[in-house]
């Protein structure tokens, strides 16, 4: 048992370190090195694919953003996405990733899952409604889109302190307008 418990110890320890190597030279954009360190961390035995790692729903929440700035193939991104979500299932990051990778892909109804998972978990995230919104407008759910862009814009109104420079929250705030009055119309 304790010989057990040791041996656990030592793959945390390791793993640790290499998901910090990953971060580091993922932060400082050497993305071979940091592919590299995210390959050294040790798997989950119960699930081979999952990182054993305290954190590995965000290990296989940045080795998505790896792999997406390596411009691996899409599927491998959101493989790493939903290993992200089955290692933590309010991983909002991870939900809200996929469903920009899904809408990217047209699969505008498992955007819109991914979206309200996020959602779910934060219901603040303003860029998740605004997303919602787009994913609904793709679908032709004009009253969907509206109001998803209605609560992304209430939300963004009420922010304090602003998460975004003035001029960016002011144009973000000006698009999401433009876009619920020119949607009316259309329903």
């Amino acid at each position: 048992m304790l010989l057990s418990l040791l041996l656990f110890r030592i793959v945390l320890y390791a793993s640790a370190d290499a998901y910090d190597d990953a971060l580091s030279n993922l932060s400082s954009a050497d993305l071979d090195a940091s592919l590299d360190a995210f390959n050294r961390i040790p798997r989950s035995s119960n699930h081979p694919h999952i990182f054993l790692h305290p954190l590995a729903s965000y290990a296989h929440t940045n080795l998505a953003l790896l792999h997406q700035l390596l411009s691996s193939p899409p599927q491998v991104v959101v493989d790493e996405l939903n290993l992200a979500i089955l290692a933590d299932e309010s991983n909002t990051d991870a939900h809200y990733s996929l469903g920009m990778h899904l809408q990217d892909a047209k699969d505008h109804h498992g955007a819109i899952e991914s979206y309200r998972r996020a959602l779910e978990t934060d219901e603040q995230f303003w860029e998740a409604h605004a997303n919602l919104g787009a994913a609904h407008e793709d679908l032709g759910d004009y009253p969907g889109a509206v109001d998803a862009w209605g609560e992304a814009v209430e939300l963004l109104e009420s922010e304090h302190p602003p998460t975004n420079p003035p001029e960016d929250r002011r144009r973000t705030l000006s698009k999401l307008h433009y876009r619920i009055v020119n949607a009316v119309p259309q329903y």
